[in-house]
């Protein structure tokens, strides 16, 4: 017999057992996989107690939720309440609108989404001159380091070229 014939015959003849060797390694893996999960998971009176401390802060989250609407519905019903001729903006230390009322954007002829999200000086009221965007620049700036602004200025309202004076507060 050649070697590569002998090779062939004890292959053949070991091949048998590779099927039932895999068999018992499967299975023992399957045993030890069961015991390792039952080693982790918890009792019954865990799993209770862990699912009502679960539905106790989903709920207190769901509380927070509400109160924090409330407490935004409040404000807007405040800033928009100070009447037709009162403008307010709120904004970011650096600048950037983040609210304005009602009466603002309707003087204008605005939605919110033409204005928020934009740097203060570039949105519609105060963008027609260089030298009024630079002033309100400085006031930012100013106010973002703790010291307060006020100064008479004109803003636009609506396409007409009408100016309404108005006192900016930083």
């Amino acid at each position: 017999m050649l070697p590569s014939e002998v090779l062939l015959h004890e292959l053949r003849s070991f091949l048998p057992s590779v099927p039932l060797a895999i068999g018992f390694i499967i299975a023992l893996l399957l045993a030890l996989l069961i015991y390792v999960n039952q080693k982790k998971s918890l009792p019954a009176g865990e799993i209770v107690v862990t699912n009502q401390k679960l539905l106790i802060e989903v709920e207190e989250r769901k509380q927070t939720g509400i109160a924090l609407q409330k407490s935004e519905q409040r404000l807007r019903d405040l800033i928009d309440g100070l009447g037709p001729s009162i403008f307010v903006g709120l904004m970011t230390p650096d600048g950037i609108l983040i609210e304005a009322n009602r009466p603002a954007l309707t003087m204008a002829g605005l939605k919110p989404d033409d204005v928020l999200g934009k740097p203060i000086e570039e949105t519609y009221w105060w963008s027609y001159s260089k030298e009024v965007k630079h002033q309100l620049r400085e006031a930012v700036a100013r106010a973002a380091h703790g010291e307060a602004s006020s100064y008479d200025v004109q803003v636009r309202a609506a396409e007409k070229p009408t100016h309404h004076r108005g006192r900016c507060h930083a």
